[in-house]
C-alpha cells in the first residue's frame, strides 16, 4: 500500500540514505509516496501551514494535472477517466490522523474541507494542470480570470467561521500533548514503535 511504501522510504531517510522514486509513465505515484514520506519524517509538514505548503510545492508547483485527473475541465467526461491520486493522498493522511491524532496539528474535518475544495472548479490551486496553464488564464487578454488560492479560506467561509478555523482545525497543542503523555506513565511497546515511525 501507499502508506507501507512511504513508511519504508521514511525509514531509509531517517538513517541518512538517499531514496529515488521511479515509475514507468507519469509521476503521480512518486508524488504521492514522497509527500507521505515527508509527512512521516518532518513534523513541520504536520502543521496546517506546513501541510498546505507541502501540497503547494509537491502537487501544485510540480504540475499534478488536477483538471484532467478530476475531470474538472470536462464535466461530461466519464468517471472512468478520474485519477484520484491526490484524493488518495488526502485519504492516507486521514488514516494517519486517526491512528496518530496527537502527531498532526489539524483535525480530520480539515482534510474533509480540503477534499471538498479540491473538487470545486473555483480555486486556481486545484483547477489547472500546470503553472503555465495558470499563468495563461491569469494573463488572457480576452477573459482574464481572477484567480483565488484554495488556502484563502475567507472565500469559502463567513468571517465568524474563519475566526473559528484555528480552533476547528487545530489539534491539541504540543505542550498539552507532552503533559498528557507524561501523565499516562510508561508507554507500551506498540506506542514506542509508533513514536519511532513519526520521529
Amino acid at each position: 500500500s501507499a502508506l507501507r511504501l512511504a513508511s519504508q522510504v521514511a525509514d531509509q531517510m531517517t538513517i541518512g540514505k538517499t531514496v529515488v522514486l521511479r515509475e514507468g509513465e507519469g509521476r503521480s505515484s512518486s508524488i504521492l509516496i514522497a509527500s507521505l514520506a515527508q509527512l512521516l519524517v518532518c513534523e513541520d509538514f504536520r502543521t496546517r501551514a506546513g501541510f498546505e505548503g507541502l501540497i503547494q510545492s509537491n502537487w501544485v508547483s510540480l504540475g499534478f494535472q488536477f483538471s484532467k485527473s478530476h475531470t474538472l475541465s470536462n464535466l461530461s467526461s466519464k468517471m472512468s477517466n478520474l485519477n484520484p491520486t491526490f484524493l488518495l493522498f488526502l485519504d492516507c493522511v486521514h488514516q494517519m490522523s486517526l491512528q496518530f491524532p496527537s502527531k498532526l496539528e489539524f483535525l480530520p474535518q480539515y482534510l474533509m474541507d480540503v477534499w471538498d475544495t479540491t473538487l470545486l472548479p473555483v480555486f486556481d490551486t486545484f483547477i489547472f494542470d500546470s503553472e503555465h496553464d495558470r499563468a495563461v488564464a491569469r494573463s488572457s487578454p480576452e477573459i482574464p480570470l481572477q484567480l483565488h488560492s484554495a488556502w484563502d479560506w475567507v472565500k469559502q467561509f463567513t468571517s465568524p467561521q474563519v475566526c473559528s478555523l484555528p480552533k476547528h482545525y487545530q489539534h491539541l497543542d504540543r505542550e498539552t500533548d507532552r503533559l498528557e503523555e507524561g501523565s499516562q506513565g510508561q508507554r507500551d511497546d506498540n506506542d514506542e514503535d509508533n513514536k519511532e515511525t513519526w520521529c
